[in-house]
């Protein structure tokens, strides 16, 4: 309503003028202040439309956003504004720390920040909050290399045939015991070693590509 109505101010001022009432007007300073407390929350606008979408990811983009909103209101509060301005910039920073606290401490948003390929793990403000991501990210892939290895692991053992030796006592085969500990020990830490070095590797192979166009929908 605010844009709107510094939009259409000359034909207020017009339409006012015209009439033969006396009617409450703004006053120049007034004008302006409504121009001034506009820009201010032009950001806040963007956000909530932004945030409000469904046919994109918001999520991975609410920590960017809220920053670049601190740091706008931080550099509008260093220029000298009247009282109101002001006022209602303190406001907004208090309610912005009141309503969605340190953004950085949530694992949905952090890690949805991370897996954006337009962010990764480069806009985060502390570089301990990168890492830590980043060590949780690829916890999560090595359980998940770790439960596919697994799951084929006990496929292509319930196929292959089971080792035996021959008993030279009899004639007959039967399955050996002296491999089955070896196997057992071996395949788990041979899918354990495999799963983190492949996650680690994985994590930097997407880490050391470009970011994506912020345009680009991340998601294809």
């Amino acid at each position: 309503m605010l844009v709107r109505f510094t939009e259409l101010e000359m034909s207020i001022r017009t339409t006012i003028a015209l009439l033969d009432k006396d009617v409450d007007v703004l006053l120049p300073d007034e004008w302006l202040l409504a121009q001034k407390i506009k820009l201010v929350l032009q950001p806040m606008k963007e956000l909530t439309d932004f945030i409000s979408g469904e046919k994109y990811p918001s999520a991975s983009s609410v920590i960017i956003f809220i920053q670049g909103i601190q740091e706008d209101l931080k550099e509008l509060k260093t220029k000298k504004e009247n009282h109101a301005v002001f006022g209602l910039m303190e406001s907004l920073e208090s309610e912005l720390m009141m309503r969605v606290g340190s953004l950085e401490e949530s694992s949905i948003f952090t890690n949805s920040t991370f897996l954006d390929p337009r962010y990764k793990n480069i806009f985060f403000s502390k570089e301990e909050t990168a890492d830590l991501t980043k060590k949780k990210i690829t916890d999560l892939l090595e359980e998940e290399i770790t439960l596919e290895a697994r799951a084929q692991t006990s496929h292509s053992t319930s196929s292959r045939p089971e080792t035996t030796i021959s008993c030279t006592s009899s004639s007959a085969s039967i399955p050996s015991v002296l491999w089955k500990r070896f196997d057992r020990i071996s395949e788990s830490y041979k899918t354990v070693g495999t799963s983190r070095s492949r996650a680690i590797a994985e994590v930097g192979r997407y880490l050391e590509e470009p970011l994506l166009d912020r345009n680009k929908n991340p998601l294809k």
